[in-house]
This record gives structure tokens, sequence and C-alpha cells, in this order.
């Protein structure tokens, strides 16, 4: 993750940061490397135990590799 992006308004916020993820099975069939990328889009809230998530969207661009390394 990275290129965070947050705009703080009092006790919400947004933040949005894009991700690319390597995920390694080495026994998956059909080969085993999956790799994800795109873009988080968030909403945060204040509470008194600290900023906590509210609402999180993944927003997949492109994968290349085997999806089933993912699976079990």
């Amino acid at each position: 993750m990275g290129n965070h992006l947050v705009v703080v308004d009092g006790d919400r916020a947004t933040c949005s940061s894009y991700l690319q993820s390597q995920h390694v099975r080495r026994t998956a069939e059909g080969g085993p490397n999956f790799i994800v990328a795109g873009r988080y889009e968030d909403r945060l809230i204040r509470t008194s135990n600290g900023w906590r998530i509210e609402f999180r969207r993944l927003s997949v661009w492109w994968t290349e590799g085997n999806a089933r390394v993912t699976r079990g």
C-alpha cells in the first residue's frame, strides 16, 4: 500500500490508497502466484479508542496469475 490521501473533517475522514498484493502458495494447482493491484477507498471515524475504519471499498484494477492461490 502507498500514496495515501487522507482528508480529515472533524471526527470523520476519507482515505484512498493504492495497493499491489502478491499471494504465493507453492502447492496451488495452476501455479504458485497471484497478484492484485487496485485502490482502497475508506471512510474513517474517530472514537474514544482512536481512528477506526467504518467502511472500505476495494477497486481491483488488474490481476495476474492463478486466483486459486487465494482459496483454501
